[in-house]
Parts: structure tokens; sequence; C-alpha cells
């Protein structure tokens, strides 16, 4: 399995909206600077995130760590049908930027996943912990752009968080709503004058919301 992708580096500013409905922040996005427009139609997004024994990743996080990073394995569309095509992403942040590299797998075998993901961690750069499926999350993603793509707005509802036990075969099981839509707005560093203009438009409070984070605190106690 070889690297597909390495996205370049950019900007997420998140907001952690409560007691608004989707359609309610479509006609807020139709209000504010530079013609948002639909970019891709929406769809479901499952993530199952790794991390050590020692909850490496969800600690250094917490922790504020400069340098930090996660390792998901991503997949789209309805439960029954998610598991092909798939993709690991390894997602990294220094300081407030981040970026992502990505390895895609064509067909996993629902089966036998230890087996295929085993396979896939063995190309992680990060060789000094044993990873492990620790949970998992899903929410419903629109997808915005403005400029042709230079400004990105996502907005993520119908959140849901399990936590993964080795027992289940990593099917998520008993999975708990989780409250509020987040709003993402993306951008390159050339375009940060452009994304602090319209930041003063939203009406809501800048988050430094984590959904892996989010996700742990739903379903375990650390």
């Amino acid at each position: 399995m070889s690297l597909k992708e390495q996205t370049a580096w950019r900007y997420e500013r998140k907001y952690v909206v409560l007691g608004y409905r989707p359609a309610e922040i479509e006609i807020l996005l139709r209000q504010l600077p530079f013609a948002w427009r639909k970019a891709h139609a929406p769809r479901w997004l499952h993530n199952i995130y790794f991390d050590s024994i020692d909850w490496h990743c969800y600690r250094a996080n917490l922790a504020g760590s400069s340098r930090r990073y996660k390792y998901r394995l991503r997949f789209y569309g309805p439960w029954q049908n998610a598991w092909q095509p798939a993709r690991l992403e390894l997602k990294q942040k220094t300081g407030e930027l981040g970026r992502k590299q990505i390895w895609e797998l064509s067909k996993l075998d629902v089966n036998s996943p230890k087996m295929q993901l085993a396979a896939l961690l063995e190309h992680a750069p990060h060789k000094g912990y044993a990873w492990a499926p620790k949970v998992y999350n899903c929410y419903y993603r629109q997808y915005y752009s403005a400029l042709n793509g230079r400004l990105r707005l996502t907005l993520d509802s119908q959140q849901a968080a399990a936590a993964i036990w080795p027992s289940s075969y990593w099917q998520p099981k008993g999975k708990k709503a989780m409250d509020g839509l987040i709003i993402e707005l993306k951008y390159g560093p050339e375009e940060a004058n452009l994304a602090e203009e319209l930041a003063q438009q939203i009406p809501f409070r800048l988050s430094k919301n984590s959904k892996y984070i989010q996700a742990v605190q739903q379903c375990y106690r650390l």
C-alpha cells in the first residue's frame, strides 16, 4: 500500500453550534460574504480512531502539545455499505496548521478487519506505540465553498459515538448521540486575511473542538 495523497497545510476554525437546525445554518451561510455554494453532495462520514494503550494522542491533545497527530480509518455512506472503499488517514497538527496523509484501501474485509488494518498500520510513521482502535464516530456532512475553493466550510450534524471493544470485532455497539452542530472553516495560510474578514461575520464562538476528544469523553471515563 502506497501513500495516495498528502494535503497542503491549512487552518481549520471550528464552531460548536447549539440550538440550531442545519436548515437555519444554510440560511446564515447565504448571508455571509463571498457567495457560498454547495461544493459536494452531503454524505455520512464514519471514523474509527486509533490510539496507544496509554492514550498518547488523547493526552497530547488535552495537554495542548504544539505538535500532535492521530490516526483514523474513514469511510463514507450508509453503514452497511461503508466498508468499501476506505482510507487510513494520519492527521498532523503543528501549532494551528494541519494536514493529512492518506492511504487508500480499495477493499476492507469486514470479517477480518484486524488483518487488514494491521497491514495498514505497518506503514504508519509512528512505530513506537501499539496502536489499537479506541472509538467510533459518525456524522452527516454538508460541504460549501467560496472563491473557487479558496475558502471552504463544512457543516456536521447528527453526531454519534461509540466505544470499540476487542470483543466487538470493531463493530461499534451502543452509539450515543452527541448534541450540537459543528461548522468548520478551512483555508490555506495565504487566505488568512479573507478568513479573518469572514470570521468576523460568523455569529458563533470559536471552539477548540476535537471530534475525537469529544467522542472519547462521551464513551470513556479517563
